[in-house]
């Protein structure tokens, strides 16, 4: 009811709100934490000691060569066949147990608050605006995130730009010119879309230092690509701006419209 509020007047919710949370505002129990980096990324944001330990699990091979001393009975229950019980972690199966110790960490162990979370919102909603509540429901998580965040006088166009470092570029691309206007023309909710698409979260981090690096790629149909885990965005040397701008733009719409926890 809360959030509800902070929407109606205008105030914004706090950033320190993570992602995980707007994705099951957004779908409730019927998401499931998906087995790649975004997953990893919101785990990080909850519990950064838990994501840093799962991090260096798939990054490295076990001490001993043989397993990590861990097994699956952490991480099953009645919703997860592929747990396994006390079945150990081997090299060949921890992408498994990761994607299922994500699972339980964002959603598992906190299934009723999040549902007490989400019946709030959604009754808020009701009582806000019966008409409308239908059709809010058909939101996805970034349109939450970007109609709840609060509004940050230091999210600008310049901001953003000071941001992004061009990589590997020919000095005869229309590319990196074309992603500066694109940018500087955006509003304030289309700057916090593409910082969702290219970093995995609307406002830029206060670290100092912090870059998003736009890769140059061959020229190619694709549309780009964003590595969020790595703040990477790689983009085809197009031929024309236009194409560029209707590229970015069905990249952009893209991420808003496909969820994973």
């Amino acid at each position: 009811r809360a959030l509800v509020a902070a929407l109606y007047e205008g105030c914004g919710a706090p950033p320190r709100l993570g992602p995980s949370l707007f994705k099951y505002l957004a779908h409730g129990a019927a998401h499931a934490a998906a087995g790649d980096g975004r997953a990893l990324r919101d785990l990080q944001k909850f519990d950064p000691a838990l994501g840093a330990s799962l991090e260096r699990m798939l990054a490295r091979a076990p001490p001993d060569g043989q397993g990590w001393g861990l097994d699956f009975g952490d991480v099953s229950s009645s919703d997860d066949d592929a747990g396994g019980g006390a079945r150990a972690v081997t090299e060949a199966n921890k992408h498994a147990f990761v994607v299922l110790k994500v699972r339980r960490a964002l959603v598992g162990r906190r299934r009723d608050a999040l549902e007490a979370i989400r019946r709030g919102f959604v009754a808020a909603l009701r009582e806000l605006s019966p008409e409308a509540a239908p059709f809010l429901k058909l939101f996805s998580s970034t349109d939450w995130r970007v109609l709840l965040c609060a509004d940050d006088d230091r999210l600008t166009p310049d901001r953003v730009l000071d941001a992004l470092a061009f990589v590997g570029w020919p000095k005869r691309s229309v590319v990196p010119d074309a992603l500066r206007r694109s940018v500087r023309a955006f509003d304030k909710d289309s700057l916090r879309r593409f910082l969702v698409f290219a970093t995995g979260s609307p406002g830029l981090p206060s670290a100092p230092g912090f870059e998003i690096q736009v890769r140059a790629q061959p020229r190619s149909p694709a549309l780009p690509v964003a590595h969020t885990c790595f703040f990477h965005l790689d983009i085809p040397d197009y031929a024309d701006e236009g194409e560029f701008v209707a590229k970015l733009t069905t990249a952009i719409l893209e991420c808003g419209t496909f969820d994973r926890v």
